[in-house]
């Protein structure tokens, strides 16, 4: 795998890590010195012998996953995600695992496939919000506020905000990814005769390129010229930088979140569109010759702007479980069922007292309902229930306050419809939503629920919702 797709699944185990959550890596790697990287994470990895093929084998994604050391669905209440990140995970390698009974999230860079399977996806890169995305999916995670950032750059954020650089950049960075760019490199190098360069450094991070290529490249540049093998410490190697020309991949959003001017070359086709919107917002321009000139004679303003402030949702998301409910929840939904939003969008909206719903819960709790609570780490923050009502099964749902309005409500739709029925959805499942509950209509319709048609609940207008059999 490229480094950049690696690292980015670092980030985010990082993240699981420290919300308590088990990791292990499965991956190929393409650069020697990540497995160093990796195993100073004391992250258990399983490397593969071979490069990635064009298309992966489902069979084989399934056997990679099902080893005996490995966690599988059903052991335990606790979901099992895999998250995919690769361009040769096709649609079937998605419907393989997700079948398999595992929760599954995808990262992806500029929706190349036809459609997508999956629980959640993920597309960190600017502009991903106006991408098409076809196909299942439960809650897509779209554009730079979900950035997958390794630890040691917000660590080093306060540094960053704090460091004066100088009016012409001294220690300019090259850095064109893990993969053999040396033509890209060759054409950059020509730019950097420049007389003005004389005293300055400029550094390069090898990658597959050949060491002697790199130099020969720069022979004609007057400045110092630093080939790194390696980088074990990309923040400090941030922070010790004045401006950086870099390939459109991640590398962009480390740059965004220190505050270091770069400028981008576009290596593969899939940065096209990340390159582009770079300039056009402004953020970045493409590295030519005139631009350069620009950048080595005096750094320019860069706008701010934040970056990777959800990507907390993410790991939410990873650490809900579905359960059925349970007598001691009696407290918990009445306090839910009495919010001041809950009681304004259901159809009956007085006060509900405790001796009524009491009632109501042990005829509930008693019945044939399939009634569900969303958790993380234990504590209920939604409720989801299925009731056969006029010859029809009726799903409901209900979020605490704090949870409303952040694109819960649709994955947790799909997840309890999937729970109650299983992969394949035997009947039809019907929803009926207050006309003016806006916010719980694109839920169920995020959710893959149909409107069917505007009806009347007792004497308040509603619209009818409903998911087919399948």
């Amino acid at each position: 795998m490229g480094t950049g797709h690696v690292m980015r699944c670092l980030a985010l185990a990082q993240a699981a890590r420290k919300e308590g959550l088990d990791v292990r890596m499965v991956c190929r790697l393409g650069v020697s010195w990540l497995r160093e990287r990796l195993a100073r994470e004391d992250i258990p990895l399983l490397e593969l012998p071979d490069m990635p093929p064009e298309t992966e084998e489902p069979a084989n994604l399934l056997d990679q996953l099902q080893r005996k050391d490995f966690p599988q669905p059903g052991m335990t209440d606790t979901p099992i995600w895999v998250a995919l990140d690769g361009y040769h995970f096709d649609a079937a390698c998605q419907k393989a695992v997700m079948a398999a009974g595992y929760r599954l999230l995808v990262i992806d860079d500029y929706a190349h496939l036809p459609e997508y399977h999956c629980d959640v996806l993920l597309n960190q890169n600017i502009g991903a919000e106006q991408l098409t995305y076809h196909g299942s999916i439960g809650r897509k995670l779209l554009g730079l506020d979900y950035v997958l950032l390794r630890q040691e750059f917000w660590d080093a954020r306060e540094k960053a905000q704090q460091r004066m650089r100088p009016t012409q950049p001294q220690n300019i960075l090259v850095t064109l990814g893990g993969g053999n760019f040396i033509e890209h490199l060759e054409k950059i190098a020509i730019e950097m005769r420049q007389p003005e360069l004389a005293g300055r450094t400029i550094r390069v991070i090898q990658g597959g390129m050949d060491a002697d290529r790199i130099r020969a490249a720069f022979a004609r540049c007057p400045a110092q010229l630093e080939i790194l093998p390696r980088v074990d410490d990309m923040s400090s190697l941030l922070l010790d930088t004045d401006l950086c020309i870099t390939a459109g991949g991640s590398t962009c959003w480390e740059l965004c979140c220190l505050g270091v001017p770069f400028l981008t070359v576009e290596v593969a086709e899939n940065q096209h569109a990340i390159v582009t919107l770079l300039r056009k917002k402004r953020i970045a321009l493409s590295y030519t010759r005139e631009t350069a000139q620009t950048a080595l004679a005096g750094v320019a303003t860069y706008p701010s702007f934040s970056i990777g402030q959800k990507i907390n949702i993410l790991t939410f998301l990873l650490k809900i479980r579905l359960r059925h409910v349970v007598y001691d929840d009696l407290d918990f939904l009445f306090m839910l069922a009495n919010d001041q939003d809950v009681r304004k969008y259901s159809f009956n909206t007085q006060p509900i007292t405790f001796e009524e719903h009491l009632t109501w819960f042990d005829n509930i709790i008693n019945s044939n309902t399939a009634f569900f609570l969303a958790e993380v780490d234990k504590e209920p923050f939604a409720s989801i229930r299925f009731q056969k009502k006029n010859n029809e099964t009726q799903i409901s749902i209900s979020l605490t306050r704090d949870t409303r309005g952040l694109g819960y409500g649709a994955y947790l739709i799909k997840q309890a419809v999937k729970k109650y029925f299983g992969n394949h959805c035997k009947e039809e499942i019907v929803a009926y939503i207050k006309k003016e509950n806006i916010s719980s209509l694109k839920s169920f319709q995020r959710a893959s629920f149909h409107t069917d048609k505007e009806v009347a609940v007792g004497e308040t207008p509603a619209i009818r919702l409903v998911l087919p059999n399948r």
